[in-house]
């Protein structure tokens, strides 16, 4: 039924999307979107910096989420739902368009002749869009139909004219032939949710203050009352969502642990993963669930180390220079059914790989060392062109 809707939706749609081309655009109104409606992700970033420090340029949040878009309004932004009479204007009127994932984070059916600026979200490990030729998604972009590409999911069909990068080596790797785009239009000027890597604790603060749900400043007053903090997130599987019950965490058994060290253990899934599967870590006192869609860059400054798998956090985390953990229980398997890496997983191990969950509370396991910490530099070297606190700025200036 949903199929036979969005067939007959489909064509005016179309329609409206090539006569609002006709609309002219204006050059300082910057229009913002984020997957899923949430308010995160280096879209989130760019957008505070410019409310914070380029007044004249207009910056428009874009949502279908009453929550989102209110908080940002009452935190001094200017947000609107997606169809309503001004969220519609401002999407036919604003030159301008950054978003996190696809066109569709903002409104694809506004999008004709507009700037499209792709920031993505990470440095991909995994193949993504055009380069996947294995696994579930291999014949969505290697063999789409007309109905994909024009009704159930167009928005990947709908070239960005620039993809955000973070280094010269990340672009020739991995996206331009991801996006079948031409090198040039790969802009190395690193992530605007890295800022906050570099900003004191005081000017993190004032961001959670003011932009963030109070669920973030609650967790981090509660990260504060532990001695060490580990964090793990682990990837998104395609053909395994729901991992964690072959993964070997016995979430009560290991609070029990984690209690007598005094740790914290805060649990982010990837956005497409279920949260059904963390029902068995729920109120447990040394083991805190976070929302898929909650953000986690104010977060990651205050923990104590990365325990992930083959998530493109682990190159993030790289900028913060503290010690990674890997748990790649099914990397056999993984790497068979997956969409095909980029990089040699074994090229972007940079600490310690432990064999079970209980692993995490050996303090040899997590305590820096010195030949992991030239690992992570060198890492680092290759994959991020900057290093600072400026993405979001370099971003600004290009687009002025």
């Amino acid at each position: 039924m949903k199929r036979f809707l969005r067939f007959l939706v489909a064509p005016p749609a179309w329609l409206f999307y090539w006569l609002g081309g006709f609309i002219p655009r204006k050059g300082n109104r910057w229009i913002f979107g984020s997957y899923r409606n949430t308010f995160n992700d280096n879209s989130k970033y760019l957008y505070i910096h410019l409310v914070d420090n380029h007044p004249e340029i207009e910056a428009i949040w874009i949502t279908s989420n009453p929550q989102v878009c209110n908080k940002i309004r009452s935190s001094g932004g200017r947000s609107y739902m997606r169809w309503s009479v001004k969220g519609m204007y401002f999407c036919l009127t604003g030159k301008n368009w950054f978003y996190n994932c696809y066109i569709n984070d903002i409104n694809i059916f506004f999008s004709r002749n507009a700037v499209k600026i792709n920031l993505w979200h990470g440095i991909p490990l995994k193949k993504i869009e055009f380069d996947i030729r294995s696994g579930p998604l291999a014949n969505k972009f290697q063999n789409p139909g007309f109905f994909t590409k024009w009704v159930t999911s167009p928005a990947p069909f709908r070239a960005a004219d620039y993809i955000l990068s973070t280094s010269e080596q990340v672009t020739h790797t991995s996206f331009a032939s991801a996006f079948k785009t031409d090198p040039k239009n790969c802009l190395a000027l690193g992530y605007p949710r890295n800022d906050v890597f570099f900003k004191s604790e005081e000017e993190r603060t004032s961001i959670v203050n003011r932009w963030d749900p109070s669920e973030t400043k609650v967790l981090i007053d509660k990260i504060k009352n532990f001695e060490h903090c580990f964090i793990y997130m682990p990837t998104w599987r395609d053909s395994n969502p729901d991992f964690l019950e072959e993964s070997g965490w016995n979430f009560a058994s290991l609070n029990a642990s984690l209690s007598k060290e005094g740790i914290l253990l805060l649990l982010k899934l990837h956005v497409m993963t279920p949260m059904s599967t963390l029902k068995k870590a729920e109120n447990l006192s040394h083991i805190h669930i976070m929302q898929a869609t909650e953000d986690v860059y104010n977060i990651l400054p205050i923990t104590s180390a990365l325990i992930t798998d083959y998530s493109s956090i682990l190159f993030d985390y790289l900028l913060l220079d503290k010690p990674i953990i890997y748990y790649p229980f099914d990397r056999e398997e993984y790497e068979v059914k997956s969409r095909g890496l980029y990089y040699d997983y074994d090229e972007c191990v940079v600490g310690p790989c432990i064999q079970s969950p209980e692993d995490i509370l050996d303090c040899e396991i997590w305590q820096d060392s010195p030949e992991y910490k030239d690992a992570r530099h060198a890492l680092r070297e290759r994959l991020f062109d900057h290093s600072d606190s400026l993405s979001s700025e370099r971003i600004t200036q290009k687009f002025l």
